[in-house]
């Protein structure tokens, strides 16, 4: 009992220490404690939207896959539901914890990566009063948690990779694998990370262990009865995506070009203009700076994003 007490408190002066040590650690504290608390009152007025609906629907018929998305979304409102009831508030509450804790992430991989807490702290705030994030995540639907498990997933490859520690694929594995259940576009991260491996001349030996490749057999099987779903319903759901989303395949590569400048047109509008246009600039700099200057962190970063 003693013991336990004193570890306690150990852990509580350590907490305090970071704190105290550095001041931007404290500032996050209060970024998300604001932004939660805001989030939670303003949410408490606002009504439902059709995504949030529809969710809260198929809560109501459980299985493991869906026609438009994979079934975590799903299981996440029914469990709050089950414990919060059905409202509105409720029906946010998942997606105000998830990006609140993406603001969290955000904040320790780039401390992590940079090592500069000043600049990690300006990174999540950034993140935190863009308007996509004001509004957009924090409605009851699957891209909070997809952008949780991203963001854990990078973090996790990071340190494996930067640690040379191995256990964290296995990690990494098990946040892509529910990822990759929130999410059919997940699988371009697995794209992006063999890149990655592939381009980078000290991280390929990573591709002679088994630890990558066990840490992907954890995604196969998370994700294996949702395939079955798919394969039960000849893959429908998957041609769905691959035909009426883009629309080059259904109603022609003019139609979709058009499709694709009315999507940018709204990204930047969410996004803002001045950041969408730091992240283009972003994504060619970080790809200069891996590509030739073989900067890992920009590697990394360059090919899960491109």
């Amino acid at each position: 009992m003693r013991n336990s007490n004193k570890d306690a408190a150990n852990r509580i002066s350590r907490f305090r220490q970071c704190l105290t040590g550095d001041r931007y650690n404290l500032y996050l504290v209060i970024l998300l404690a604001v932004f939660a608390i805001f989030q939670l009152v303003r949410n408490i007025w606002m009504g439902v939207h059709i995504d949030e609906a529809n969710w809260w629907m198929q809560t109501k018929h459980l299985t493991t896959g869906y026609f438009f998305h994979p079934p975590f979304i799903v299981y996440q409102q029914f469990v709050i539901t089950s414990i919060f009831g059905d409202s509105p508030l409720a029906l946010r509450l998942g997606s105000i914890f998830f990006t609140t804790l993406n603001l969290f992430i955000v904040f320790i991989l780039v401390k992590e990566m940079f090592g500069n807490t000043k600049l990690a702290f300006y990174s999540a705030l950034l993140i935190a009063i863009l308007p996509i994030t004001m509004y957009w995540m924090v409605i009851g639907f699957q891209d909070p948690p997809f952008f949780f498990f991203f963001l854990l997933s990078i973090l996790l490859v990071w340190r494996a990779v930067d640690r040379e520690k191995r256990g964290y694929w296995y990690l990494a594995g098990i946040s892509a694998g529910f990822m990759l259940l929130c999410k059919l576009e997940a699988a371009l991260f697995f794209v992006g990370l063999l890149l990655f491996l592939l381009s980078s001349r000290p991280q390929r030996r990573w591709l002679r262990t088994k630890e990558p490749y066990l840490g992907f057999l954890i995604v196969v099987v998370m994700f294996s009865p949702t395939i079955a779903w798919y394969a039960s319903r000849g893959f429908e759901p998957i041609t769905y995506q691959l035909t009426n989303r883009p629309g080059f395949l259904e109603f022609g590569l003019i139609n979709y070009i058009i499709q694709i400048l009315k999507h940018i047109g709204w990204e930047m509008a969410v996004l803002s203009y001045p950041v969408y246009l730091l992240s283009l600039f972003g994504l060619i700099y970080g790809g200069y700076r891996g590509l030739k200057g073989k900067d890992t962190r920009f590697q990394l970063l360059f090919w899960i994003s491109v």
